[in-house]
C-alpha cells in the first residue's frame, strides 16, 4: 500500500464496521496529522489522496477496502475486519505449565580487603 494514511485509514474503519463517509475519513486523519497553525490546503492534500485512494483500492479484489450501499461511504470487507481487529480479550490459552528458571547461586569468595 502506497499511501501514507493506510494505517490511520485502517484504524477509522475498523472502529466503525458499517462504514464512514469519505469526508469524515479524511477530516479525522487532518485532525490527528496538524497542528493548531496549519493551512486549509492540507485538508484538500490529505481528502484528494485519501479519495483516490480508498477508489482505487475498492476496486481491487483483494484489498481490504470496499464502497459501502451509501455514495462516498467506504468500510472494510468483513473478512479483513477479523484480521484487523485482533481481538485479545477473550482468548483462552492452552494450559502449558512452565517452570521457574534455576538462578545461580552466588558463591561468597573471601576478598583480598576484606571490604
Amino acid at each position: 500500500m502506497n499511501n501514507i494514511y493506510y494505517n490511520q485509514t485502517v484504524q477509522l474503519l475498523t472502529a466503525k464496521p458499517e462504514g464512514m463517509k469519505l469526508c469524515h475519513i479524511a477530516r479525522a486523519i487532518y485532525n490527528s496529522n496538524t497542528s493548531l497553525f496549519a493551512d486549509e490546503g492540507l485538508y484538500r492534500q490529505i481528502y484528494g489522496q485519501v479519495k483516490r485512494f480508498l477508489w482505487k483500492q475498492s476496486k481491487l479484489k483483494r484489498s481490504p477496502f470496499m464502497s459501502a450501499d451509501k455514495w462516498g461511504h467506504y468500510r472494510i470487507k468483513p473478512k479483513y475486519a477479523v484480521q484487523f481487529e485482533l481481538p485479545f480479550d477473550d482468548f483462552q490459552y492452552d494450559g502449558i505449565e512452565t517452570k521457574k528458571a534455576v538462578k545461580p547461586v552466588k558463591v561468597e569468595q573471601p576478598s583480598l580487603f576484606g571490604w
